[in-house]
């Protein structure tokens, strides 16, 4: 079963499911055409071979124009309980669930509310694709996402690091980011990118999905998170080029200056407070 969440990911939603569609409709005409050449194209076969359809449904619906990234904390959870319903009837217990979502940033909405909610459903796993590439950098032109240490991706980079004994790399990176400091933007680099460069977009999937994960969730699924690429997504937008959240490849050399006081701040314990 296909569906979409937030209403902002309707858009991404039905894309897919016209691709799905295309793809189900090249699947049965080439295998109406094996047929046809078998000499067993009966009027039973099409019918068999045309059976079943592509299951997408308002799985999860908003009913209100209100946005919970940008409502603080601790009235998130509240608030997404208030304002989102579930379509009963929708999912039966063998489906896999997948809900196409525009963006992961923090993945708090998903942990604290969201992933409970669908679990009430009781599908057999869930998964969460992202129509957008992991978001991995500050950004500083307009959107307010300047506190490195708040991205999932990230927090999934630093625990994989850790897990994987190669917590060294903060250090490494912090010295770098001291040593440019006091440079001028034009001159400065992009080094947060050496953490995000030990793993693979599976392994940052993979650690996202146990990240959103409540402590408290009973259901006892799989969740499965699926982002998009970068290259996937410049080839569905080519003629749209920001991509310096998901890709550090800042437009301007403040960018820059951002990101390394932005990580310079996570290790310091800093949580509070813009990078710029």
């Amino acid at each position: 079963m296909f569906g979409f969440i937030p209403n902002t990911s309707e858009t991404s939603y039905l894309g897919l499911l016209e691709a799905l569609h295309e793809d189900r409709q090249q699947r049965a005409a080439d295998e109406i055409w094996r047929l046809v050449q078998s000499g067993k194209a009966t009027h039973e076969a099409i019918r068999k071979t045309l059976e079943g359809r592509v299951r997408g449904e308002k799985v999860a619906h908003k009913d209100q124009r209100l946005r919970t990234f940008i409502t603080h904390d601790a009235a998130r959870k509240d608030l997404v309980n208030h304002i989102y319903d579930v379509t009963r009837g929708t999912v039966y217990p063998d489906d896999t669930l997948v809900v196409v979502d525009d963006s992961i940033v923090r993945g708090t909405t998903l942990r604290e509310s969201i992933i409970t909610m669908l679990a009430r459903l009781n599908p057999t796993r869930i998964v969460v694709a992202s129509a957008s590439p992991p978001i991995m950098y500050p950004d500083c032109y307009g959107i307010d996402m300047s506190q490195l240490g708040r991205f999932i991706a990230f927090e999934a980079a630093v625990a994989l690091a850790k897990e994987r004994g190669v917590a060294q790399v903060f250090e490494e990176i912090e010295a770098k980011c001291r040593e440019q400091k006091d440079l001028e933007p034009s001159r400065m680099k992009n080094h947060v990118a050496m953490l995000y460069g030990l793993f693979t977009l599976g392994e940052i999937e993979g650690k996202v999905a146990e990240l959103i994960r409540s402590k408290s969730l009973e259901w006892p699924g799989e969740i499965k998170v699926v982002y998009q690429s970068v290259e996937g997504l410049r080839s569905a937008m080519p003629d749209h080029t920001g991509d310096w959240y998901f890709t550090g490849n800042y437009p301007t050399p403040g960018g820059y200056r951002v990101l390394n006081t932005a990580y310079l701040k996570w290790r310091s314990g800093d949580h509070g407070g813009r990078a710029y």
